[in-house]
């Protein structure tokens, strides 16, 4: 997932990138998640890469 974001003049980000950004992301393409299926541990404030994990459902509703 690669969710852009304005930075200022010394590369610092404008905003953090929440779990809330994330599952907008997801949903945006297409993936049909729950906010809470996904797991930050903290919001990222900083330019790079970040693992973050989804947990799917066994058996999901229909």
């Amino acid at each position: 997932v690669v969710i852009s974001v304005k930075l200022g003049e010394e590369g610092q980000l404008f905003e953090s990138i929440t779990s809330q950004k994330i599952y907008e992301k997801i949903k945006k393409m297409g993936f049909n998640v729950k906010k809470s299926q996904i797991e930050l541990p903290e919001t990222i404030e900083s330019l790079g890469e970040f693992p973050i994990k989804i947990k799917f459902e066994h058996n999901p509703s229909k």
